[in-house]
């Protein structure tokens, strides 16, 4: 944990010298609110007929001490998943990791007329970030999150291949 904003400058500029970081912006209180407003909002709705999404990974991000906004291209690597896990009544129905879907077939008849949820868990970080940060976790955002501090932080979404990560600690 960084004592002082020396610390956190220096954990900034480690972290701009990993492969596929590009920027890396500090998270204010007001910013970590409209994150958790619009992760919310997206909770609300089902997502390409697959279910109701939970963002587990971001809430857990707004409870840390320190938020940092990762700009990434396609050169990041992507921690290990699993990514989502789809669920009816505590059930896994199937799994999404680097690996693609995993579904269970001996549950998907639990799908018969219910609507998952979609759990985002937390992500380990890679070893790479765990060399410069100990004790965090990486989310990554909704599509309305996404777009929204892309905006803020005038960041081009002309090519799909940028990406928002979100490094709590």
């Amino acid at each position: 944990m960084p004592g002082n904003i020396e610390d956190l400058n220096n954990i900034i500029n480690k972290l701009l010298k990993v492969k596929g970081i590009k920027k890396v912006f500090i998270l204010n209180d007001k910013i970590k609110r409209d994150i958790e407003k619009l992760e919310r909002e997206y909770s609300n709705n089902v997502i390409k007929g697959w279910g109701k999404p939970l963002n587990l990974g971001v809430y857990e991000c707004l409870k840390r001490k320190v938020l940092l906004l990762l700009i990434t291209d396609k050169n990041f690597k992507w921690p290990k998943g699993p990514y989502a896990l789809i669920k009816i009544n505590n059930e896994n129905i199937a799994i999404i990791d680097e690996k693609g879907l995993k579904i269970n077939k001996d549950k998907v008849s639990l799908l018969k007329n219910k609507v998952p949820i979609i759990i985002y868990p937390p992500l380990k970080p890679t070893d790479d970030i765990r060399k410069i940060i100990t004790n965090s976790i990486l989310a990554s955002p909704s599509p309305l999150t996404d777009g929204y501090l892309k905006k803020i932080f005038k960041i081009s979404t002309e090519c799909n291949e940028i990406g928002t990560m979100l490094l709590a600690f």
